[in-house]
Parts: C-alpha cells; sequence; structure tokens
C-alpha cells in the first residue's frame, strides 16, 4: 500500500536491514506510551521522524528518550501538505512496535527503527486538486 505510492523512495542499500523502500520525510511525530483504558497515556513525547517505508518508521527522540526494543507505542503525525509529493498523506497514526534502538550526535538523540503494527494503522490521503 505505502510502497506502491511513496514517490522518491530508495532502494535500501546493501547493509539496511529493512527490506521495503524508505522515504525521507521530517516531521514531528508524537508519541505515546504505556495506554491505558480509556485511551489515556502513562507518558508522551515528541520525536523528530527521519524516513518511513511501507513497513516502518525511524525516528529521532532528542535527550535519549529511552525507546526500548519490544516495545509498543501509539505514534501520530501530520505530512504539511508542501511534503505531500513524497508521501502522499495528510496524516498518520497508530500502533508501532520498537524494533531497534541507536543513538546518535551530540545531542544524546536516541533513533528508533519502529515497525507498523497490523490493521492498527491509518493513513489518511490527501487529495491534491489542479486547476
Amino acid at each position: 500500500m505505502l510502497g506502491e505510492v511513496v514517490r522518491g523512495a530508495v532502494s535500501p542499500p546493501p547493509h539496511e536491514r529493512r527490506r521495503e523502500r524508505r522515504t525521507a520525510l521530517s516531521v514531528p511525530v508524537r508519541i505515546r506510551r504505556g495506554e491505558q483504558g480509556g485511551g489515556v497515556a502513562v507518558s508522551e513525547a515528541t520525536g523528530q521522524l527521519i524516513d518511513i517505508s511501507m513497513g516502518g518508521l525511524q525516528l529521532a527522540l532528542p535527550g535519549g528518550g529511552a525507546f526500548v526494543p519490544g516495545e509498543v507505542v501509539r505514534i501520530s503525525f501530520a505530512v504539511p501538505s508542501g511534503q505531500r509529493r513524497s508521501v502522499p498523506f495528510s496524516l498518520v497514526a497508530g500502533s508501532a512496535r520498537v524494533v531497534r534502538v541507536t543513538s546518535r550526535g551530540e545531542n544524546n538523540e536516541e533513533v528508533g527503527a519502529l515497525a507498523f503494527c497490523g490493521n492498527d494503522l491509518s493513513m489518511l490521503g490527501s487529495i491534491v486538486y489542479r486547476s
């Protein structure tokens, strides 16, 4: 689904672990952890999306946000209209499982690779009107 519509996606380099093509996209991502009954999150954080593929995404969490491999989190982000040529969705929300964590940079950022969880993902499309 996403792999068919993501434009400008590049094939992963030989050392890449992901199987799907990915597209660079830098937007803020809301991360909700430990959601309890009634949709109340135990904690919330804001990260920065690095890239997205059909199977998941990679994002940075400033200040060492302590991703935990195996943890399932709720993610949501909006795609600005100017970036919808690469990713034709206006809003993405759902569950994702942390599969890998690395650290990078001077700001003590943690980078998490997250895999989308089954059917618990909504991608709202955008309609481009041309005159």
